[in-house]
Order: structure tokens, then C-alpha cells, then sequence
């Protein structure tokens, strides 16, 4: 399906913008822009559900021509599901003074990579735009 892997693609940039927006900024200030926006809780909600949902749409849905079932999409569906729960795990933290659950520790040890992971993800984006016939991407 044509908009599932144009979904598939605006949702890798969007995540991947979001999460490394910081980085980005501080070396293109003409991007001053998406630091604000990615400061928004609503926006970052979005991106993130929208990013994960299809993820895992493009691990079940298979697109037509594709001649592999389940690897066509393999490693845009990963980056998308990676992603947006670390978009969603990042955006639904509280702040506690009680004991760190297991989600906290485990988006405490990713946070740090958010950067590389967000690049990660705009790359992944623009590689799967770019070369959609190939068989991992």
C-alpha cells in the first residue's frame, strides 16, 4: 500500500526529527522552529502513536510487489515501533519521588541515545524513500 509506506516514512522523519531536535538545532539554527514544536506535548503524543502504529502495520501488511512477507519492511517497521514508544515512554514520564519502575530504568538507559536514534531514524527514513524495492528497507 502507497500510504502506508508514505505513513511509514513521514513517521520515521517526524520521530526522528523530534527526538533529535536538540542536536539539530544547535547546528542549523534555521531550525529553531522544530525545537519548539517538539517541546509540545500533543505533537509528540502524535508522532509517537503514529510512528509505533505503523511500525507494526508494516510488520503485518505485507505491500504489493513485494516478493518477501515479513523482511520487505523490516528495519522501518523496527525503527518506527523503537521510536515511537521511546517517544511515548519519554512523553508519559512523571516525575516521581518514589521508586523508579522498570519503564523508568529502561527510558533512563535509552534517553541518553535519544540523538543517534533519532538520526538514526531520519536516515532509515530517507534510505526507505530513496531505495524502497530493497529487501530490508
Amino acid at each position: 500500500m502507497a500510504q502506508l509506506y508514505m505513513l511509514s516514512i513521514l513517521s520515521l522523519l517526524g520521530a526522528g526529527l523530534i527526538l533529535s531536535s536538540d542536536y539539530l538545532v544547535e547546528r542549523m539554527e534555521w531550525l529553531s522552529g522544530l525545537k519548539d514544536l517538539a517541546q509540545q506535548r500533543n505533537i509528540r503524543m502524535g508522532v509517537g502513536i503514529a510512528a509505533g502504529v505503523v511500525g507494526i502495520l508494516k510488520l503485518i501488511v505485507r505491500s504489493p510487489g513485494e516478493t518477501v512477507p515479513v523482511a520487505g519492511d523490516l528495519l522501518p517497521a523496527l525503527a518506527g515501533i523503537a521510536l515511537g514508544g521511546l517517544l511515548l515512554a519519554d512523553t508519559l514520564r512523571v516525575s516521581r519521588d518514589d521508586e523508579p519502575v522498570a519503564v523508568d530504568k529502561v527510558t533512563n538507559a535509552v534517553m541518553p541515545y535519544r540523538t543517534p536514534l533519532g538520526l538514526g531514524g531520519i536516515v532509515v527514513a530517507l534510505v526507505h524513500f530513496l531505495m524502497p524495492s530493497l529487501t530490508i528497507l
